[in-house]
């Protein structure tokens, strides 16, 4: 079951605002689907040194990796930080496209790709290619 929390307080993306374009702050709802849990662990920066900055971290077992026993463990997790995309980006619109962004950047991990093939399928995306070939 895909549980994302949202609370009012400390600093909560709240994912019905985004999808409406609204603005990205909490909204207090529940959104179940699925296994996967997305929610925000906080406005840290992780261990990430500038320039860079860290926006998302998945935590789990990528769906290739797990055998037919696999079971009995935590749900996966997505993790959103609300403080560097808040920091990265200028204004609401922004940042929608960023958390957008960085969700389908780490349901690539979920799915067990690395960076390397995430970045040139993001980068093929932004040009404008056909994503058929990958």
């Amino acid at each position: 079951m895909l549980a994302v929390p949202f609370t009012p307080t400390g600093g909560v993306f709240g994912v019905a605002s985004f999808e409406t374009g609204a603005s990205i702050r909490s909204t207090g709802d529940v959104i179940q689907h699925g296994g996967l849990g997305v929610g925000q662990r906080g406005r840290g920066h992780g261990h990430i040194e500038p320039p860079d900055s860290l926006f998302g971290l998945y935590q789990g077992t990528p769906l290739p990796e797990r055998s037919w026993g696999y079971g009995n463990t935590l749900p996966d997790r997505i993790s959103i930080y609300q403080g560097p995309i808040e920091d990265a980006c200028e204004d609401d619109e922004e940042i929608r496209d960023c958390v957008a962004e960085t969700v389908i950047h780490e349901f690539g991990h979920y799915f067990g790709m690395d960076e390397d093939q995430i970045e040139e399928i993001e980068e093929k995306y932004w040009r404008g290619e056909s994503l058929d070939e990958i």
